[in-house]
């Protein structure tokens, strides 16, 4: 075992604490060195912290008085809450004075509808048509039933029952190919039926306890007069459609319908569609002033444009055929050049397009007796300015057959005046 000396144990503690001196005064100034560094990054941090703290003073003085600057936002809300409810209540107020009115007028309407209702039919009528073959089959046209629809309405005449509808509905077809059906769903079938082909007209006899019609005067209708049309639009029983009425004398309609060449129709913007032929128009009294004949369509169904037969011309008609017998229209036998224009009207001295130009005169008629001469411009009928060959048809077309009418003609630049008496032409 080896022992240390006084002296060497005396070196080793002087190393010792040559060492421990050292180290402290090492750590000492690391020390320094971070206490240094710690104020200098406090320092710069401390106006930020500051300025913040500023900022949030400044943040919170708008709401120094939170209670009361809430107690005030909520009384502007109920104040604002307490005007609208003012407001609306106002409003309702006015609404209910205003629409008062409208419901009246719509009342009326209903009333209207379910008063004319019972005078309404709809008309059933199966058809043969011819139906080509497809390919791989017989060569030879083969027949197939159809089921065809209309409409109609009740008339009394002559203290019989007839529903009035167009020729073209039941045309062409037996009485037992029809079946008439009432709004109180009756099934009945048809005595006998008179048609007008000129007119477009049927007159079905009906043995039957039913209610008809009333019947209005279509020589008071105006452009925009409020209708109701009734009738079976794509079979649809029983409906009702309203409009007014866009024009009185409609005297030319498309050419895709056959025209009725002594008749003028109304105008009409009801909606009308496959199915409402032969159907009313009436006016919001419930009271029928026309025929639903024709409408105007590139697609086949209602566009706005619908033209129907005046009542008083209808019934005119009717009466005459409702007992088998024949209708007569006054006939005076002269054509008219529809195609007159303005130059032609120029070298009349007319500075307006109006009037009807004679292109033919029939022998032995009154026109011929009354020396009426092709190339005359007829002016006036009874003192009523004529607009064009069809309105001079039409007039004449609703005089009394036998009736002496005046006209008023231009002739070589000057008027003159020719007397003329209509007479009967068969209508078929």
């Amino acid at each position: 075992m080896r022992y240390l000396s006084h002296k060497s144990i005396i070196n080793i503690m002087r190393n010792i604490m040559r060492e421990k001196f050292f180290l402290v005064c090492f750590i000492f100034f690391l020390s320094v060195i971070f206490f240094t560094v710690s104020h200098t990054y406090i320092s710069a941090i401390e106006p930020d912290n500051q300025n913040e703290k500023q900022n949030e003073k400044q943040n919170e003085k708008p709401n120094e008085k939170p209670n009361e600057i809430q107690s005030g936002n909520q009384s502007v809300l109920q104040a604002d809450s307490k005007e609208r409810r003012a407001m609306r209540a106002e409003l309702k107020k006015q609404l209910l004075i205003n629409i008062t009115a409208l419901e009246k007028f719509s009342e009326i309407i209903s009333q209207s509808a379910d008063y004319i209702t019972p005078s309404i039919v709809h008309i059933e009528v199966k058809r043969l048509r011819t139906a080509l073959p497809s390919r791989g089959r017989d060569s030879r046209n083969i027949q197939i039933e159809v089921e065809d629809s209309g409409s109609g309405f009740i008339v009394q005449i002559e203290n019989k029952n007839y529903v009035i509808t167009n020729q073209h509905v039941v045309g062409g077809v037996n009485l037992e190919s029809i079946v008439i059906h009432t709004s109180d769903r009756r099934m009945l079938s048809p005595k006998q039926i008179h048609t007008n082909n000129e007119f477009d007209l049927a007159v079905i006899e009906m043995d039957a306890d039913l209610t008809p019609v009333d019947i209005g005067n279509s020589k008071n209708v105006r452009v925009g007069d409020l209708i109701l049309t009734a009738g079976s639009p794509y079979g649809l029983e029983r409906s009702i459609t309203m409009g007014i009425v866009s024009a009185a004398s409609r005297r030319k309609i498309p050419a895709s319908n056959e025209q009725a060449p002594s008749c003028e129709f109304f105008q009409i913007d009801a909606a009308t569609n496959p199915g409402n032929s032969g159907g009313p128009v009436l006016n919001i009294r419930g009271e029928v002033v026309g025929v639903i004949t024709a409408i105007a369509t590139t697609g086949g169904g209602s566009e706005g444009i619908a033209f129907a037969i005046p009542i008083n011309d209808v019934l005119r008609i009717a009466k005459q055929i409702a007992n088998g017998g024949v209708a007569l229209r006054p006939y005076i036998g002269v054509g008219f050049d529809h195609v007159f224009g303005t130059k032609e009207h120029r070298k009349f001295g007319l500075d307006r397009l109006i009037g009807a130009h004679i292109s033919r005169v029939l022998p032995d008629s009154p026109a011929s007796e009354a020396q009426i001469q092709v190339g005359d411009i007829v002016l006036k009928l009874n003192g009523t300015e004529i607009e064009d060959g069809y309105h001079l048809n039409n007039l004449i077309c609703q005089a009394e057959i036998g009736e002496q009418v005046e006209l008023t003609i231009r002739r070589n630049k000057k008027d003159i005046k020719v007397k003329i008496t209509p007479t009967g032409k068969v209508s078929r």
